[in-house]
């Protein structure tokens, strides 16, 4: 995500652990899918994890003004989706 070079530096690094916990996030939710079968008790704690970046994320981005809180919505939206649905049943 673009920034202009006038922002604080600390508001260019939470945009920067954002987009970094967003990263995270789908790596683990392909290392779910991908132990699904064979290793369900990793696939559990892969899933766990990403389910605690979510959290993080909707944590960063409250701190967030409005428009850069807008600009992560729909990726943060699909990967709480995409958590969701490798999340174990039962």
């Amino acid at each position: 995500m673009p920034y202009p070079g006038t922002r604080p530096l600390k508001d260019r690094i939470e945009v920067e652990l954002v987009e970094a916990d967003v990263e995270i996030g789908f790596r683990l939710v392909d290392l779910a899918q991908a132990s699904a079968t064979d290793d369900p008790l990793f696939a559990a704690g892969a899933t766990e994890s990403a389910q605690a970046v979510c959290r993080d994320i909707e944590q960063r981005l409250a701190q967030m003004e409005d428009h850069e809180r807008a600009c992560f919505r729909p990726l943060v939206d699909e990967l709480c989706r995409e958590v969701e649905s490798v999340r174990p049943r039962g």
